[in-house]
């Protein structure tokens, strides 16, 4: 069956080739009415796009987007301008960024947008001088982060899913899948009275996606389980988590913070021998059970889903937001019972 060209519908829309080009790929500033006249003439011809040239396509774009813009922001909003360091998934995130960033041509560097007498029109004609189109937003430690910038002037990705405005793609930690991976850890070792304990600025900065599966889980009634009002405080402090610890008496405690496993420690608790504890967080160095979040891996992901953005020009924000989440994986760690059978 002969292969429809550009050139055809060209002339079946009365428009030039490049206009069926960017109509095509939703690119351009063309108009809704024109846009909509070309995809009727190429559904009318039975247009079908050839993969093969797609992929050239694509690589040479590519080739000439690497080259133009060849760096991208790291747009940080802490109180100063390396405030991103003292977090380590901010620092892992940069590091996997930078590192993806070089393979693919480009260099990461971070751009502390609260600087002082910095605004949004500001940053933007330094972004603009420095031929940056590319922006990865770096999480924001506000419960609801709102960032105004010319937004349609960039490709940005956040790294964030607390980020309230602008809607834009966003690459994060799969938090579901880490609290449901630690729920079925948890039940294999015959664990029943599971406890779950964060500050609430932290579970806000995920979204609430921690403690939304959590309390699912608690609900699935397994025989023998009794359900623990999970800690979510705003004064996180070691007397606060003693007073939950004795009137609740948690077999297990799930948590994001190192300080709970050390709170258990200094007040008497023998960790698993008295208690278990699980964490959200895990660095494979210090020996506890629970979640590797791989931060690196985050950081990688990011910056594939930007290079593909800039490939396309896809400026702006997407009226459809992609999120993209990195799943954990499980670290074995010693403060874990063996599970059952084993």
């Amino acid at each position: 069956m002969k292969r429809v060209s550009m050139r055809e519908i060209a002339e079946a829309a009365g428009v030039s080739v490049m206009t069926v080009s960017l109509a095509l790929r939703e690119q351009g500033r063309l108009s809704p009415a024109i846009r909509q006249k070309v995809k009727r003439a190429a559904e009318r011809l039975r247009y079908r796009p050839d993969p093969a040239l797609s992929a050239l396509m694509s690589y040479r774009h590519e080739k000439q987007t690497v080259r133009d813009y060849r760096t991208l922001a790291f747009v940080t909003n802490f109180s100063t301008a390396s405030g991103w360091k003292e977090e380590i998934f901010t620092r892992l995130y940069f590091q996997g960024a930078s590192d993806r960033g070089g393979k693919l041509g480009y260099q990461v560097e971070p751009f502390w947008l609260a600087q002082p007498r910095m605004t949004p029109k500001r940053a933007v004609q330094i972004l603009e001088s420095r031929g940056i189109k590319g922006l990865l937003i770096a999480p924001v430690m506000s419960p609801s982060a709102r960032i105004s910038l010319e937004w349609e002037r960039f490709c940005s990705v956040s790294l964030c899913r607390n980020l309230a405005f602008p809607d834009i793609n966003v690459v994060d930690h799969n938090h579901p899948h880490s609290m449901m991976l630690t729920w079925r850890e948890l039940r294999r070792r015959g664990y029943r009275r599971v406890g779950y304990a964060i500050r609430k600025f932290s579970e806000e900065i995920a979204d609430r996606q921690w403690l939304a599966t959590f309390l699912m889980e608690q609900q699935r009634n397994v025989p023998g389980e009794q359900p623990i009002p999970p800690l979510v405080a705003d004064g996180w402090s070691r007397e606060l988590f003693a007073a939950w610890l004795r009137k609740h008496k948690p077999d297990v405690v799930i948590s994001p913070h190192i300080a709970a496993y050390q709170w258990l420690r200094e007040l008497g608790w023998k960790i698993p021998d008295d208690i278990g504890f699980s964490w959200l967080e895990v660095d494979p160095n210090e020996g506890i059970a629970g979640i590797a979040q791989h931060f690196q891996n985050v950081g990688v992901a990011s910056v594939d889903l930007l290079h593909l953005e800039l490939m396309r020009s896809a400026y702006g924000v997407p009226s459809v937001r992609q999120s993209i989440g990195i799943d954990g994986t499980w670290f074995e760690g010693t403060t874990l019972r063996p599970s059952e059978g084993s």
